[in-house]
């Protein structure tokens, strides 16, 4: 699971740089007060690769950085799953399933609840 929410929130993060470099009519100027040098904004603002592929480029990942996303509101899977996962603290035990006995059986008593098996870390 946890490596299922990774590549999805890598696709998230460089579909959200292909829109962020889409939607920019200034590219080089925005490249500029990020941080890049003139020379490389410029040749980076005017080169003929598609959307997508300029979102996983260096200079693309370099200015629009995880943190800045962060910052800007968006919010990650991985980060969201760490917060909310499930631990359950099974230990090597027998689970009453309320039956004792052998095949016929008797009702046991039943107190373990999946409250009291998992605990939820928030």
């Amino acid at each position: 699971m946890k490596g299922l929410l990774l590549q999805t929130d890598e696709w998230y993060r460089r579909r959200l740089r292909m829109v962020i470099w889409q939607r920019g009519r200034t590219k080089l100027r925005n490249l500029i007060k990020l941080g890049i040098n003139k020379y490389k904004a410029w040749e980076y603002a005017n080169n003929r690769k598609g959307y997508w592929r300029r979102a996983n480029s260096p200079i693309l990942t370099r200015t629009v950085t995880n943190e800045r996303l962060k910052q800007a509101g968006y919010i990650f899977l991985s980060d969201y799953y760490r917060k909310v996962k499930v631990v359950c603290k099974l230990r090597n035990r027998r689970i009453p399933n309320g039956t004792y006995g052998g095949v016929r059986g008797q009702v046991g008593n039943l107190s373990l609840t999946p409250y009291s098996i998992c605990t939820f870390l928030f």
